[in-house]
């Protein structure tokens, strides 16, 4: 079981990076569409892309301290 959790430890930090690093990408990449085929609906996609991208670093956020909370009351219950 530790291993187990250690195993999730290292993935919940690859997924704080790959939504960050998708935001980054996902931005460069409207904005170089923008660049070379200079069109306006490009840009229309980059709040979405933002908008999902901080979304679901909210909720995995919001996750991390549930759990945390829920360790700490069964540490003092123990």
């Amino acid at each position: 079981m530790k291993a187990l959790n250690k195993i999730l430890k290292y993935l919940n930090i690859y997924f704080i990076f790959f939504f960050f690093a998708f935001g980054i990408v996902s931005w460069g990449t409207a904005l170089f569409a923008e660049m070379i085929f200079d069109r306006d609906y490009i840009l229309s996609f980059i709040p979405t892309i933002t908008f999902f991208s901080f979304f679901y670093l909210f909720i995995f956020i919001i996750a991390e301290i549930h759990k945390t909370q829920k360790n700490n009351k069964i540490k003092k219950l123990s």
